[in-house]
């Protein structure tokens, strides 16, 4: 087992604040990966979805570490996965496919059921802007509510949010029950995004949902500029907590990483669940990081993070 690299992580946290960790999903435990979804199924097990792997990958929590132990092939699965979600009442996942737009449920064994979350038609592959699909999914047991989200907003409602033209993404989330069938949709518009340069890429929206036992729902605000020459590079991620019946939300913790001369720690989180409790009661939450495949060169490349948030009030 390699030796993992165990950072501090730098948080901003307003209201259930307690620390975070780093960790560094090393390549001797973890394939290299483009990690953009997890979620638990139980008894520590975790599974992550990778937006160039057909299936996901299975790990288990132990001592504080989140260890790789196999990889589930699906060849009837898309290979553009963004999100995974666990559905306790039959023992199943279902995954966000952003390519197709498309949610359907697998055994977890990796078959298709047959069964999808009934998307309405204008959230459609033409009404969205291009690679800004679904890239969200979360299920609670106790609401009994899925939750989804497209990343960017739709067509329909206005233009695409750039460095250039500082519009925030105004975005329709989505409420389905047990049964499959959209219940809600609720307007959510992020924040304006901070990039004012013009980048080599950028990715701006929402990148994840985590749905809470009273209604409420988690938002991963994701921002990533790349600069031009790299160095300069930066993620801002916002985490917030959305009352949909209210329409209001509520920062929760702010999350930054760079690429300069000093910080190396860029990381792109796009997954994002509830992790253990602990001893004294304090919710801890994960975020899951796209490394692009470990992308870079031997000085300096992208890494599959986890990061830790310990929560209170939760």
């Amino acid at each position: 087992m390699a030796l993992r690299e165990w950072l501090l992580g730098s948080l901003l946290a307003l209201s259930w604040s307690a620390g975070a960790q780093t960790i560094d999903l090393k390549t001797g435990d973890f394939p290299p990966g483009n990690y953009s979804g997890i979620t638990c199924v139980g008894n520590a097990t975790y599974l992550l979805v990778s937006d160039k792997h057909s299936g996901w990958f299975t790990a288990t929590l132990e001592n504080g570490r989140l260890l790789f132990r196999a990889a589930v092939e699906s060849p009837q699965s898309s290979s553009d996965q963004e999100a995974i979600a666990y559905f306790p009442p039959a023992n199943t996942v279902f995954v966000a496919a952003e390519s197709t737009q498309r949610i359907q449920e697998y055994t977890l064994d990796g078959k298709l059921t047959g069964r999808e979350l009934n998307i309405p038609q204008k959230f459609s592959c033409d009404s969205i802007y291009g690679n800004y699909g679904f890239e969200s999914l979360s299920y609670n047991a106790q609401t009994h509510r899925f939750w989804t989200v497209t990343e960017h907003t739709l067509k329909a409602d206005g233009e695409k949010s750039l460095p250039s033209n500082s519009v925030p993404c105004k975005l329709r989330l989505l409420e389905f029950d047990d049964e499959l069938n959209a219940v809600g949709e609720y307007v959510y518009e992020t924040d304006v995004p901070k990039a004012r340069k013009n980048p080599a890429q950028y990715a701006f929206g929402v990148s994840e949902l985590l749905a809470l036992d009273d209604g409420s729902v988690l938002v991963l605000e994701r921002e990533f500029h790349v600069a031009r020459k790299y160095l300069g590079s930066w993620v801002r991620c916002k985490i917030y907590r959305y009352r949909p019946q209210e329409g209001t939300k509520t920062l929760v913790a702010r999350v930054t990483t760079r690429l300069n001369a000093v910080r190396r720690n860029l990381a792109n989180y796009e997954g994002m669940c509830l992790g253990p409790k602990s001893a004294h009661g304090r919710q801890s939450l994960f975020l899951i990081a796209d490394s692009q495949n470990n992308y870079g060169n031997s000085l300096f490349h992208l890494k599959d993070y986890l990061k830790i948030i310990r929560l209170k009030g939760l």
